[in-house]
């Protein structure tokens, strides 16, 4: 007696036994430049720097973040930020959006430049912390289950390595280790290193 397959059976098991043999192909292991980079993602996103509070998980923003720019805020100032969120936006990949906002009942980042005179009756908290040390700018964000929820930033100059940096901080990035500000190159060089870097690394637009 004759068994006949019906069609449908036989492709699927021609479908299966194709995905099998990709399967086999695949690579069993990551290159050492990929375990590098995972290894340093991990140190700057966990915050595992001795400069950083440390962290057993991974704290982003989810969708619109809008920042509100107050202080000694020049129009040239405001478009400079406006273009370095625009960079900054054109690297994430999971929908979040770096935004101006017009008022600070708006914003869930409150930015504010100027001297640390200043910061001790606008934060006093952030002020115990800066008053002690040589800062040039300083960030504090509030999160929950894995998520930030909002932040402040304090720069004391208008110069764009150390917004850039503050900002990484609220993005919830702690300092990058020493392999990685080592290098003056501007290629190299993160910008969340303790000395600032001009610019975004490869490893920064990366991460």
């Amino acid at each position: 007696m004759k068994v006949l397959v019906p069609f449908f059976l036989l492709t699927i098991l021609i479908i299966s036994c194709s995905e099998d043999n990709e399967d086999n192909n695949a690579p069993e292991t990551l290159s050492a430049e990929q375990l590098e980079f995972i290894e340093e993602y991990e140190y700057v996103t966990f915050n595992f720097s001795p400069t950083s509070s440390g962290g057993s998980v991974n704290e982003k923003w989810i969708g619109e973040v809008p920042i509100f720019l107050d202080g000694n805020i020049s129009g040239a100032y405001r478009q400079i930020v406006m273009d370095e969120l625009s960079e900054l936006n054109g690297y994430f990949t999971d929908g979040a959006n770096l935004a101006l906002a017009d008022n600070l009942e708006d914003a869930l980042v409150h930015l504010y430049l100027g001297t640390e005179d200043e910061i001790e009756n606008l934060w006093p908290d952030m002020y115990s912390l800066i008053s002690a040390g040589q800062f040039q700018g300083y960030a504090l964000y509030g999160a929950g289950s894995g998520q930030i929820l909002n932040g402040r930033i304090w720069v004391k100059n208008d110069r764009m390595p150390i917004f850039r940096h503050e900002l990484g901080h609220i993005l919830g990035f702690g300092h990058a280790s020493d392999p990685y500000c080592d290098n003056d190159g501007p290629e190299e060089r993160s910008y969340m290193c303790s000395s600032l870097a001009q610019e975004y690394s490869i490893f920064d637009r990366a991460m």
